[in-house]
């Protein structure tokens, strides 16, 4: 950039002085990365070379878990859970021995997937959601690394009872030495009846706030997921409705760069059987029932997140000056022009 010349020239008797007042330096920044994809498999982080190894966080969310799906036959009581959400993970003050040189491997996992099922009088289980973690190569349990656990599949029975919730990813296996660790919602628990139907909302991933909230349980009806982060992430989604409203998806977070963040638990689905994902980063599915005209589609979870932060070392050298002064005398210039402000 073409800095400007600033010159103010005042006549005096005293002798010729010259001022410089140099423009500051910049100070430094924070710098915020997220890792998101790819998804399910170990990837190679190569560190910034303005790391600072005295003022950096790394967090992680572990994906969330599907819901079951269950179909009814006419004669049955089906009931379908939803997913568990994604535990949180954090630590500060992570030391690479060579910024800009030195790699750590990571990796996010992959949300639980949607199951459909087309035969009357059987039930899908959810699936498991991935764990998240950085600098190991499989989940870590020693050294200077981090992980949270993923939420677990809801799961489904075709006949009357009750059906668990996918548990959330928990507190107490999330690795992070010296480090915080919150626990995802479960999914709900859902009860039926014979002759009835009953399905439940997933659970919330948990977050730099606190866990993630639980599903709604239920009896006999279809229930709402949990929010994200003690309240402070993603919102619930709803459950559907007789009236043929569908189940709706739990809300996106928006805790790190009001863009990003735990997600909350997707609404269950009834009677036209399909229900809904849970929401970025980390939400559980919620489970889903059908009558015996329509299929069940369960809802996915969502894939984990990593969010790397750091205090940037990096600083911009002083400025040309941006300002001179003459005090007494007289500036001659030749050639050229000068302009005075």
């Amino acid at each position: 950039m073409k800095k400007s010349l600033f010159i103010i020239a005042v006549l005096a008797a005293a002798p010729l002085a010259l001022l410089l007042v140099p423009r500051p330096t910049h100070a430094s920044h924070v710098v915020v990365i997220f890792l998101t994809s790819p998804i399910g498999s170990n990837q190679t982080f190569t560190s910034p070379s303005d790391w600072n190894n005295a003022n950096n966080s790394i967090e992680v969310v572990g994906a969330g878990g599907s819901g079951a799906a269950a179909k009814y036959n006419g004669s049955d009581g089906p009931q379908a859970a939803g997913g568990g959400g994604g535990g949180y993970s954090k630590i500060t003050n992570f030391s690479f021995a060579n910024p800009g040189v030195t790699t750590a491997t990571w990796q996010v996992g992959n949300g639980g997937v949607s199951h459909l099922e087309t035969s009357g009088g059987v039930a899908a289980q959810g699936s498991t959601g991935g764990d998240s973690w950085f600098n190991a190569t499989a989940y870590p349990t020693t050294g200077s690394a981090v992980g949270a656990k993923g939420g677990g599949g809801g799961t489904g029975s075709p006949n009357a009872g009750t059906s668990n919730g996918g548990a959330g990813g928990a507190a107490a296996s999330g690795y992070a030495p010296s480090g915080v660790t919150h626990s995802g919602g479960r999914g709900g628990n859902s009860t039926s009846t014979t002759g009835n139907q009953a399905s439940t909302g997933g659970g919330g991933a948990a977050g730099p706030n606190g866990n993630g909230n639980q599903g709604g349980d239920g009896s006999n009806v279809h229930t709402a997921g949990g929010s994200a982060d003690a309240g402070f992430g993603g919102g619930s989604g709803s459950a559907s409705r007789a009236s043929g409203s569908p189940a709706t998806a739990g809300g996106n977070g928006t805790e790190w760069e009001f863009s990003d963040g735990s997600g909350g638990g997707g609404g269950a689905g009834w009677d036209s059987g399909v229900a809904a994902a849970g929401g970025n980063y980390g939400g559980g599915g919620g489970g889903a029932s059908a009558n015996s005209a329509n299929n069940a589609t369960s809802g996915a979870g969502q894939p984990g997140i990593i969010v790397i932060t750091y205090l940037s070392n990096a600083t911009v050298a002083p400025a040309r000056p941006s300002m001179l002064e003459f005090w007494g005398g007289f500036f001659r210039q030749k050639g050229g022009s000068v302009k005075i402000k």
